[in-house]
């Protein structure tokens, strides 16, 4: 179904339907899902079928490396290796590369407050929305043409690493098994997390009403979210999620 003959439902809240934390954790998960639903359907629309996972969705998509250009840390990062991400965990007790944004599980928000963070509010979400993904800004410019060999999609960095987690190595054993990329919780990325989910859903609404440009600034934004450096490790008690929560946010 094309998202232009099918226009989406959602509608962007006015701030005073997201003044408490609460609030914003519940439009937070009204737009996961949005964008969980429209965007296999825009990306078929704009020719990115093939990103897709074999089920036809987002959550098992597979990652791109993220070239020095592209990199918060100005390093290479090869794309996720899912037998290697398990040995290196076991053996060195983390493992770093390349991930993607539908990997991250976002209701697990307990975890921010265990972890010695705040959740974020709805205006820290737009903000990020607005400085890192470009949303109300506008849009670059079309490329030169073909011919001349470059591209119009101009580079989209993801801020920082994202230090990742999981309860036990046997979950990421299990995924490993599974051939499927595992369902990460993360700390002391809450604001920007939810800033690219915000700005992905506003721009399929853009999309469905066939405003100029929109395809390739969606474009642009998810292979953004397909490029984000992840470190994982297997954290087991509360006080090694306090210490890394710490860690993430600059305090070690």
């Amino acid at each position: 179904m094309s998202i232009a003959s099918a226009p989406p439902a959602w509608e962007p809240p006015s701030a005073k339907d997201v003044r408490t934390s609460v609030a914003v954790r519940w439009e937070m998960r009204k737009i996961v899902k949005f964008v969980g639903n429209w965007l296999p359907a825009a990306l078929t629309q704009i020719g990115r079928g093939d990103d897709l996972d074999a089920s036809g969705g987002i959550r098992n998509t597979h990652p791109m490396e993220i070239p020095k250009s592209a990199s918060a840390d100005g390093g290479f990062k090869e794309p996720w290796v899912i037998r290697n991400s398990v040995n290196a965990i076991a053996s060195k007790g983390l493992y770093e590369a390349a991930g993607c944004v539908p990997w991250i599980n976002l209701e697990l928000l307990e975890d921010a407050r265990r972890a010695g963070g705040d959740e974020p509010t709805w205006g820290l979400v737009v903000y990020f929305a607005e400085h890192h993904f470009g949303l109300h800004k506008p849009s670059p410019p079309d490329g030169v043409s073909s011919a001349d060999g470059v591209s119009s999609e101009l580079p989209m960095i993801f801020p920082g690493i994202l230090e990742g987690y999981a309860s036990d190595l046997m979950d990421l054993e299990a995924a490993a098994k599974a051939e499927s990329y595992p369902c990460l919780r993360v700390v002391a990325a809450q604001a920007v997390l939810y800033a690219w989910y915000y700005a992905m859903a506003t721009r399929l609404r853009a999309l469905s009403t066939m405003i100029p440009q929109t395809s390739t600034d969606l474009a642009v934004l998810w292979r953004c979210g397909r490029q984000v450096t992840l470190r994982v490790r297997v954290v087991k008690s509360t006080s090694d999620l306090a210490a890394l929560g710490m860690e993430a946010r600059g305090y070690d």
